[in-house]
């Protein structure tokens, strides 16, 4: 939690044109706000803020919310099992394999996920078993990975359960424009 929690911090909302700016606003005040409801519930549903601000103040003018790292998340909360498309981060504990799948399944939404681990084995069974449409495997905790999260989605990456809207940009979508022909040669 340490780790992570340093980690956040780095991440302040500030100007997107300023080059020192690691987290821009969100898109509209409307999505501000959902935001904040939804930290506000998570709290009084007994989530506790490792990072963040419980007044939520503004760090600027804009649709800004501050990194914000839950702990004591359990699975029936709505941070836990909603797309909250804002900088918050839901931490729920588990002690074996079988915990955590069910943990990362128990969502409607299955899109993205990542696995953090050391062990590479662990690593691609949890990937076979998490019910996601791109699963990112983390061998350490160092920053960045070479590629952008987002072109991957845009080629690889297949909507699963209520995330995402339709398959259309995934390998499924292509097939779509796509004409299957067989050639079958018969004698010389």
């Amino acid at each position: 939690m340490d780790k992570v929690g340093a980690l956040a911090l780095k991440y302040q909302p500030g100007d997107p044109l300023d080059e020192a700016t690691t987290l821009g606003p969100l898109a509209s005040a409307a999505q501000r706000d959902k935001v904040r409801v939804y930290i506000r519930q998570a709290v009084a549903d007994g989530a506790e803020i490792v990072v963040g601000s419980k007044e939520m103040r503004e760090k600027e003018k804009g649709y800004f919310v501050v990194p914000t790292i839950f702990d004591k998340v359990s699975p029936e909360m709505a941070i836990a099992r909603e797309e909250i498309f804002g900088p918050v981060l839901c931490v729920q504990s588990f002690t074996k394999e079988e915990e955590a799948v069910a943990l990362a399944n128990a969502t409607d939404y299955g899109l993205t996920a990542t696995a953090w681990t050391r062990d590479l084995g662990r690593a691609k069974r949890l990937a076979r078993r998490i019910n996601a449409g791109f699963v990112v495997i983390r061998t350490s905790g160092e920053e960045g990975s070479g590629l952008s999260l987002a072109n991957v989605l845009a080629v690889c990456a297949e909507p699963h359960k209520a995330s995402g809207f339709g398959a259309e940009w995934g390998v499924k979508g292509l097939e779509a424009y796509s004409t299957l022909k067989a050639v079958h040669m018969l004698g010389n």
